[in-house]
């Protein structure tokens, strides 16, 4: 299985799931898009994309975002 990995940050709500789906490329730009709700927040992020049962005549993608939450 193939994988790549893209790292970013990634905006939380409160509760700790995503507010959006989109990796941001550095923790200024995350820190701008947050800035007008002052309950979210910014972390180091990446997203893993990996080839999930692929052969010749098909690919199926899956994309997740790991947040970690200890390096703010």
């Amino acid at each position: 299985m193939k994988s790549s990995v893209e790292h970013g940050f990634a905006i939380l709500k409160p509760d700790g799931r995503l507010w959006d789906n989109y990796l941001y490329p550095t923790k200024q730009a995350a820190d701008r898009m947050a800035m007008f709700n002052t309950s979210l927040r910014a972390f180091p992020a990446r997203r893993v994309f990996g080839l999930v049962g692929s052969n010749c005549a098909t690919l199926r993608g899956r994309a997740s975002i790991i947040v970690d939450r200890g390096n703010s």
